[in-house]
């Protein structure tokens, strides 16, 4: 669960740790059956963009400074619109804490056969593949050196492919095609390589975040997966899984540290409680409105 604060006008979203956090009178609604994680799920959607205070301990006993702020929850989780902009957002900010400073960016997608749904067993074989595949590029003299997301496109069946951000370098049509094909060989797994070519980073890093919030398609088109799947297929196949791969290990980046710090005595672990205020208009407390 994440919040959002109204700091000068400028909505700052900061992570929270399940292990610190209490809801006040939020329960999962059913008993917790064959999917556990699911009526959890439920009720963290339930209490998206609701008002609440957030009560903020200090851990330190000899300081025990206490606050609370006025807070809107957000899920952030990619299944919906329900807080798609904080998502977006968010992972703009992640996009642009890598340590990539071309203006320009090779754009490539790897594309493998359609199929008539997606299991998450089958992210995990690709995945694989796609990591020999890197190996072998390097061993023919092309280092892949960027960041790569996952993408659906709408189609009856479901078509996956994957979209890298490369730095600019010595990247070969014809050998990267002589590397797929001695990957198929070996593999007997068909997929396919594409170059799009150089695009701005400002607009690839756009078009990236997307996709890591969970909008998919492209305009007039554009999706969110609950318009496709139901919530129990995306808890089972698609929920806690990485969109966003860093592809080599050189390519660093900073990430700031959501804690909270105790503005008494500068504490960074503190113990967070939740009270809920009041829940969106369109929401029931046990979820499931607007969700399958």
């Amino acid at each position: 669960m994440s919040y959002v604060e109204e700091n000068n006008g400028v909505a700052s979203s900061i992570a929270l740790s399940k292990s610190l956090i209490s809801i006040e009178g939020l329960k999962p609604p059913l008993p917790q059956a064959i999917f556990p994680g699911l009526e959890n799920l439920k009720v963290r959607m339930a209490s998206c963009n609701a008002k609440a205070n957030l009560h903020i301990h200090c851990a330190n006993e000899e300081c025990g400074h206490t606050e609370t702020k006025k807070v809107v929850l957000h899920c952030f989780v990619r299944y919906s619109d329900c807080c798609y902009r904080s998502r977006f957002v968010k992972a703009k900010k992640r996009l642009q804490s890598f340590n990539i400073h071309s203006s320009r960016l090779i754009h490539l997608t790897v594309g493998f056969p359609t199929m008539p749904e997606f299991h998450k067993k089958d992210k995990v074989v690709q995945q694989k593949l796609l990591q020999k595949f890197h190996r072998m590029c390097k061993k023919a003299g092309i280092e892949l050196k960027g960041i790569r997301v996952f993408d659906f496109q709408d189609r009856k069946e479901e078509y996956i492919h994957y979209h890298y951000a490369l730095l600019p370098g010595n990247i070969d049509i014809r050998t990267l095609q002589k590397v797929r094909g001695e990957l198929i060989a070996k593999t007997e797994q068909e997929f396919v390589v594409r170059i799009i070519g150089y695009r701005p980073k400002k607009s690839l890093f756009k078009y990236f975040a997307k996709r890591i919030a969970g909008c998919y398609g492209d305009f007039p088109n554009q999706f969110f997966l609950n318009q496709k799947i139901t919530l129990l297929d995306y808890y089972k196949n698609l929920f806690n899984t990485r969109s966003l791969v860093r592809v080599s290990r050189r390519l660093s980046c900073y990430v700031v540290p959501n804690s909270f710090l105790c503005e008494v005595c500068g504490c960074k672990e503190c113990h967070i409680e939740i009270e809920i205020l009041s829940f969106p208009e369109d929401k029931g407390i046990d979820g499931f409105v607007g969700y399958r």
